[in-house]
């Protein structure tokens, strides 16, 4: 059986709406891993504030859903944070936050020092033809390298914690993180789990949205998945949809597992 598994960081529930409903009819997964979501119940709210809500609109073929916060936004009050939608029965899900409580920030005013927003992984076990899969939508800790920093030291600690020993894996964000770091080398030894596109990104941002030239050469979203999946194709796509580029994947469930 094969799955077609979506990640896109949408950026702050979608601020380029129509193209991003577009860019999703159009290329229909089965799964998607989403980062920078909002679900705000407030109808006076522009629709990006009611991710959740109008995409249940919007994409009635994803009947399970889930959605946890991270931060919650001080203008709006909306909470943001990472969710999964899925073609797939969720049996169940949990949210890890890499510094242990929900965080509050001004997303709509754009606060000065982003690496203050608390970040998050949320986890989905999803019903794959009678197999128990464990897929993440994981939003990384920020600044403005991508290194190896004892934020992210901590936020390994925190990853290996809640997946190790569960097994079929598709982790998969906006880690905020250099594919050449010790971090994504100790994440896949210690998982037992292999990068996608490992170093083949230059980057995976859209530069239409980016002033600082160093972004060019980030690659930061990244999907991981453990050997029980075959990869079929992969991709990099370039919708003007967000100011992050989504990156596709075909995975074929091998029968062994």
């Amino acid at each position: 059986m094969q799955i077609k598994f979506l990640t896109f960081n949408i950026l702050h529930g979608g601020v380029f709406w129509d193209n991003l409903i577009s860019f999703i009819h159009e290329i229909e997964p089965d799964i998607m891993s989403l980062q920078e979501v909002f679900d705000s119940k407030n109808q006076q709210l522009e629709k990006r504030f009611r991710t959740i809500e109008e995409f249940k609109k919007e994409f009635p073929q994803y009947p399970f859903v889930v959605f946890e916060p991270t931060v919650i936004d001080k203008t709006s009050q909306a909470p943001w944070g990472n969710a999964i939608f899925s073609k797939f029965p969720i049996s169940q899900h949990a949210n890890y936050l890499f510094n242990g409580e929900l965080g509050e920030y001004d997303l709509v005013m754009n606060d000065p020092d982003p690496s203050s927003v608390t970040e998050g992984i949320l986890e989905a076990q999803i019903d794959i033809s009678g197999k128990n899969v464990y897929v993440y939508s994981w939003h990384g800790v920020w600044d403005r390298h991508g290194n190896d920093t004892p934020a992210r030291d901590e936020m390994l600690k925190i990853l290996t914690k809640a997946i190790k020993g569960k097994s079929p894996i598709i982790l998969a964000g906006d880690t905020n993180l250099s594919p050449n770091t010790q971090f994504v080398k100790t994440l896949t030894e210690e998982l037992d789990i292999q990068s996608v596109f490992g170093n083949s990104l230059v980057s995976t941002f859209n530069m239409l949205h980016k002033k600082d030239p160093g972004y060019a050469i980030a690659a930061v979203d990244m999907v991981f998945i453990s050997k029980e999946f075959k990869i079929i194709k992969k991709e990099l796509l370039t919708p003007d949809a967000s100011d992050h580029y989504p990156l596709t994947v075909t995975l074929e469930v091998l029968e062994q597992f």
